[in-house]
């Protein structure tokens, strides 16, 4: 086995890229090549070092993968030498890429000193409990001598879906969503001409990126932090086949938008929402109403979820909740200790430094 280390995935070989995607796929498209490019392109900071760690046999078939970053600013202790997972505010799960075989992982977590200098701690998030990664991350970190932490990350509204039809679907849904939708799908079609495009039937998707942005700067959202990351996910995700967009118009005007990723049998309901002008007609929940109607149908998914954040309106749509974790693992440095001592507390982290703890 041999690590290699590129300081940018653009360095990363094409037929090597093309590997790391089949290896990626079958955990959905938050663990691709593509996603962590335009994550590097477009959601870090010039000072920021980045550094994708990949494991190959003798045949460079790529066995374990693992993007970093080393912030220019630390996030968790003043000071600190860190490094972490690439992520960012839109990533809604992370499922390493570290199999259980010690002879793959092990010389990926050995080599991060080598490859990424000194550091007192690496931090995770977005991790997900139920995927088997989680397990071996944990269990890879302790066995290479770092003092983990693990805590609850984010909430995430989720739905399992056992049989992919619309209808069971929405007759689980609660009485004041479905008349809301009732009335409002209505009032609408009185107002004019009703119509919502979805991506990929409907083909221009530039058309449907501009009246996207066009909604969300009219909403009551605020200010995306990353504005280059959703137009180029948009058009990488699109070439991979995972993008459903919807747009639903009124007389051709835009009145709501809505992301979704489908990948891995799921679809994440990334990026929604709507002119606040126009919210009396509630038109976001008569597009997402079309757009589940859509990813159950054609799609076929098995599970479909609601991304970052507790909102209440979000059990109305999907039933169940669950947490994204996250993991601190730090290093055996004296800053490092002492950032263990201030996030674990000093008795549970002198239990962990005892032998054989």
């Amino acid at each position: 086995m041999k690590v290699l280390c590129f300081e940018s995935a653009r360095n990363i070989s094409s037929d090597l890229m093309v590997r790391l995607e089949e290896l990626a796929r079958p955990r959905g498209i938050q663990q691709s090549p593509f996603w962590f490019q335009t994550l590097e392109q477009t959601c870090t900071m010039p000072d920021d070092q980045i550094f994708h760690l990949c494991t190959v046999d003798d045949d460079r078939v790529p066995r374990a993968y693992l993007p970093l970053c080393r912030p220019a600013r630390p996030r968790f202790f003043k000071g600190a030498r860190e490094l972490h997972a690439l992520s960012s505010p839109y990533t809604t799960e992370f499922r390493p890429l570290l199999p259980r075989n010690s002879t793959v992982t092990a010389p990926l977590l050995a080599s991060l000193k080598r490859y990424c200098g000194s550091f007192d701690l690496i931090g995770f998030e977005a991790l997900v409990e139920d995927d088997p990664a989680y397990g071996v991350t944990v269990a890879a970190l302790k066995a290479a001598g770092f003092l983990v932490l693990d805590y609850k990350g984010f909430e995430n509204w989720y739905e399992p879906i056992k049989q992919p039809d619309f209808h069971q679907y929405w007759a689980r849904r609660p009485g004041r969503l479905r008349n809301t939708y009732t009335r409002k799908s209505r009032a609408l079609e009185r107002q004019g001409n009703l119509r919502i495009d979805i991506f990929p039937d409907c083909k221009d998707l530039e058309r449907l990126l501009d009246d996207y942005e066009t909604v969300y700067a009219q909403s009551w959202k605020e200010a995306e932090p990353y504005p280059e990351f959703t137009p180029a996910l948009v058009r990488r995700s699109a070439i991979a086949g995972c993008l459903r967009m919807g747009v639903l118009y009124l007389d051709d005007k835009p009145l709501a938008a809505d992301l979704w990723l489908v990948s891995a049998g799921r679809a994440t309901i990334f990026k929604l929402a709507y002119d606040d002008d126009a919210k009396k007609l509630s038109p976001g929940t008569v597009l997402t109403a079309a757009m589940m109607r859509y990813v159950l149908e054609q799609d076929q998914v098995v599970e479909v979820d609601f991304g970052r954040g507790p909102d209440t309106y979000k059990k109305d749509w999907l039933s169940h909740l669950r947490h994204r974790r996250g993991l601190i693992a730090f290093n055996r440095t004296p800053i490092g200790l002492t950032a263990a001592a201030l996030h674990m507390g000093k008795a549970r982290l002198k239990k962990l430094l005892k032998p054989n703890a």
